[in-house]
């Protein structure tokens, strides 16, 4: 005997059809916010001293670092101060004379290496305030520097880097005591009139 299911059978469902856009796009995202996090670490590891960028194979040893610790490290700038100059307002060497310059500067200026052996007069005390005659010195040259520029070569397009670059040879001339390392402008408005 055979016996007939009278059950109705249920149509299979199609399989569900994912793209392609999809998948590439969660791939790549998750992608993206892996290598975000891998860098995120390596980085914060490295600002916070816990991992160093030199390469391990070329890292020095302790012996080497030792011997080396007077030494200047490539890339490392030497011991050095940031002195702020006060604000200062310049007039131009525009035609006419009515153009002018309002400008904050601070420059990073090298301390002064001592000798082995050598001991500073005043160990004890600590030194904030700049010798006045160096400040004065230094404002001097800014203060000619800047007057002896244009407008128009101030806003030309690397004309910030062309007055900085100036402003450092001069320093070389003329403050040879005072090692000037680099130039921040901090503020800078030029008027025309």
């Amino acid at each position: 005997m055979s016996t007939a299911s009278t059950e109705p059978i249920a149509p299979a469902l199609p399989a569900a059809k994912v793209g392609l856009i999809p998948i590439l796009i969660a791939v790549v995202l998750s992608t993206v916010v892996a290598l975000g996090a891998v860098g995120g670490v390596g980085f914060y590891l490295v600002k916070s001293g816990k991992l160093s960028p030199v390469a391990a194979g070329s890292a020095p040893t302790e012996k080497k670092k030792d011997a080396a610790s007077n030494e200047q490290m490539p890339g490392e700038l030497p011991p050095s101060h940031v002195l702020a100059l006060e604000p200062m307002v310049v007039n131009l060497s525009d035609p006419g004379g009515r153009g002018y310059l309002r400008a904050s500067i601070s420059l990073r200026i090298a301390d002064e290496l001592l000798a082995k052996g050598e001991k500073k007069k005043e160990e004890g005390k600590k030194d904030d305030k700049p010798d006045p005659g160096v400040s004065a010195a230094l404002r001097d040259t800014t203060l000619a520097v800047l007057g002896e520029q244009t407008s128009d070569s101030l806003l030309q397009v690397g004309g910030l880097d062309a007055l900085k670059k100036k402003m450092r040879q001069t320093y070389a001339i003329q403050n040879r005591e005072t090692h000037v390392l680099d130039v921040y402008v901090t503020d800078f408005l030029v008027q025309r009139g």
